[in-house]
């Protein structure tokens, strides 16, 4: 492998993980950050070493399977944030809120009644004794409100206001609240009479919040605690000695909304791509979270839709004609024709996991094959002043691929923890006459360490192979050979190793690319059947027999050493290894005397699964040599629900 060539390839690696590239073959795809000015272009763009594509967090298309809830889309994608004297019930029916009524005849919208949220506090609804309603099947009843606020509010109090002026006050009122969440089983309800048939006629679950019985004030004002809040139920006793009335009522929220979301429209990418590192600019404050996950898919709509047919339980994915069923067609079918919308699997990835949000960096998107569309999702959890905030969101692609499909598998697929096991990551490529085929291989073994490569097969055969020095680590290597093509698609390629697994189901990530355009998107290779001579289907390592420690393999070489400075067993090296450690903990390797002082802190710092080596020179936490005699050496993990730890001895002599 020519060293330039590599030389390229390290260049790459370090600036972006071999994700970013030049324009003819990488684009880098760009919701919102419009203002160069304040987010300058990449700069892989900038300097022409990539395409570009500007997308808006606007113009969401339901059509195109775009969503937005309680988000702010203009500049920055953020939640809304309320003041606390902003009445939200003003603009519900912009979110698709709503007010209905209770009456003897049903429930259902009473158009006198729209002025109580009109912003208007000359309109009103008056009320007194002759206009109680009476019915032989439910009984006097007062005025019932219910208010759809067209999303979760954190709401602090709500407000009740005559005309200005007015002295009509109520003096018995009542009012409750619901997170909008269908009720099931035994519903927390209410004493109050019309929360009873409320709970019957409609799907959600109210409580009571506050009932004023002797009131005296015109203008009634209800503080609530900002508990998340979708609906408020309002009812008014019917039996007041004096006429009363209702000018406008108000609802007050204080701080973000608690959820909000944003799904894009699916954005398509023109042919196949690889799907490279995705990363944004934004904040997380502590106490909100920011959920940020992907997926990918061959057509412009991730959802599959079903008719019914009315023979019996019947539905179908396709119309009267035949054909298979768009969305166009499912909005055009009578309401009782219509079925289910379910995921399309066939044609689309389940959403991905959730992304680190803190990695400006950005990370490897989720893609198991190549696509021709994508589609982001982010969550917005948030914590009265507490929010977060997307400024934009950018990820890489490449055409055409290195390959159409990656199947791979790793044997064995049991090991025991902490021992060299040989093991084979098998990878099966189908390749076209579009993809770019590929020559060269990484693997990062998370959870593991691979100690060397032993072989490298293509279709049964040997062949010789180059290992890259300089992308060498503990749990990874990056391996070339020949190059295959579409003349070998479908022939087996295999690598051979010598490693570690240190934690239960350590996972072997793979990733092809072709050493003549190391810049390109690195495919990932998916887990999955590659062949029968292996019987896993996965690229993961369980450790049945892994013990309860986190600590195993402790060892001190040499057991006794002379730190004497005549450069012969001047250090002892303490090695270990951490087990089943998904993400970093607190780890300390410190050096006791037989009496139980501490002589010398020789590391802390916060790792996971692997191994590890730690030095001591024989001298104390002030420098000076240690006396001659023994010592204990101890490896202590922090994990949840305690403390792991493994002690040694070490026997230093002059």
């Amino acid at each position: 492998m020519p060293a330039g060539r590599w030389a390229g390839l390290l260049l790459f690696q370090l600036a972006a993980a071999g994700m970013w590239g030049p324009a003819e073959a990488v684009t880098i795809y760009r919701l919102g950050g419009e203002d160069y000015a304040t987010f300058p272009l990449p700069p892989e763009v900038a300097d022409g070493r990539a395409g570009f594509e500007q997308l808006s967090w606007t113009g969401v298309d339901p059509a195109r399977a775009g969503v937005s809830d309680n988000v702010n889309l203009h500049g920055a994608l953020v939640p809304f944030c309320h003041g606390r004297d902003e009445n939200i019930l003003a603009a519900a029916a912009e979110r698709g809120g709503f007010l209905r009524t209770e009456r003897y005849t049903g429930y259902g919208h009473d158009p006198d009644l729209d002025v109580v949220a009109d912003g208007d506090f000359t309109t009103f609804v008056l009320r007194h004794i002759e206009s109680v309603e009476y019915s032989p099947a439910s009984g006097t009843h007062g005025l019932t409100m219910y208010f759809d606020l067209g999303g979760l509010f954190p709401v602090n109090r709500v407000r009740v206001s005559p005309r200005p002026g007015s002295s009509n006050y109520i003096e018995h009122i009542a009012i409750a609240a619901g997170s909008g969440e269908p009720h099931g089983g035994t519903p927390n309800r209410s004493h109050l009479e019309f929360h009873r048939k409320l709970v019957r006629e409609t799907p959600f679950d109210f409580d009571l919040v506050a009932e004023i019985t002797q009131n005296k004030s015109p203008v009634v004002e209800i503080p609530l605690d900002r508990t998340p809040v979708r609906q408020l139920a309002l009812w008014v006793d019917p039996f007041q000695r004096e006429p009363w009335e209702i000018a406008e009522v108000e609802v007050f929220a204080e701080g973000y909304v608690p959820f909000a979301g944003y799904t894009s429209n699916t954005i398509p990418l023109g042919a196949p791509s690889s799907l490279g590192r995705v990363r944004w600019s934004g904040r997380q404050d502590e106490s909100a979270r920011v959920s940020i996950r992907s997926r990918g898919g061959d057509d412009p709509d991730p959802s599959r839709y079903w008719r019914r047919t009315f023979r019996s339980d019947e539905e179908v994915p396709y119309g009267a004609d035949g054909s298979p069923l768009t969305r166009a067609q499912y909005n055009k079918l009578e309401g009782k024709e219509k079925g289910r919308i379910t995921h399309d699997a066939a044609n689309w990835e389940l959403w991905s996991a959730p992304y680190p949000f803190g990695d400006s960096l950005g990370v490897a998107m989720v893609a198991p094959r190549p696509r021709t569309f994508v589609q982001f999702s982010i969550d917005f959890a948030s914590d009265f002043l507490d929010g977060g905030q997307v400024n934009y969101l950018e990820f890489a692609v490449s055409s055409p691929p290195a390959a159409t499909d990656l199947v791979g598998e790793v044997d064995p697929w049991r090991a025991e923890a902490s021992e060299p096991t040989e093991f084979t990551c098998a990878v099966r490529p189908t390749l076209s006459l579009q993809d770019r085929g590929f020559d060269s291989l990484e693997l990062r073994f998370q959870g593991g360490r691979v100690e060397e490569v032993t072989g490298v097969e293509a279709a049964g055969a040997a062949v010789v192979f180059t290992e890259v020095d300089s992308l060498r680590t503990d749990d990874r290597v990056v391996v070339s050979f020949p190059r295959l093509g579409v003349n070998q698609s479908g022939e087996l390629l295999q690598v051979k190793l010598r490693g570690e697994a240190y934690r239960y189901a350590a996972t072997f990530q793979v990733r092809v690319f072709d050493s003549e355009a190391p810049e390109e998107v690195w495919q990932p290779v998916r887990a999955g059947d590659a062949t029968d001579a292996l019987d896993g289907n996965r690229l993961s390592v369980q450790t049945p027999a892994l013990g309860a420690s986190t600590v195993g393999g402790l060892q001190v070489e040499p057991a006794a050493f002379t730190p004497n400075g005549d450069g012969i067993n001047d250090e002892a090296a303490i090695r270990y290894d951490l087990l089943k450690l998904t993400e970093d903990r607190r780890v300390q390797v410190r050096v006791w005397d037989l009496a139980g002082r501490l002589v010398r802190d020789l590391y802390e710092g916060r790792d996971r699964s692997g191994r590890y080596v730690q030095p001591w020179d024989g001298r104390d936490s002030s420098g000076r040599r240690v006396p001659p005699g023994l010592y204990l050496c101890r490896v202590v993990v922090d994990r949840e629900g305690g403390r792991d730890g493994e002690t040694r001895l070490i026997a230093v002599a002059y």
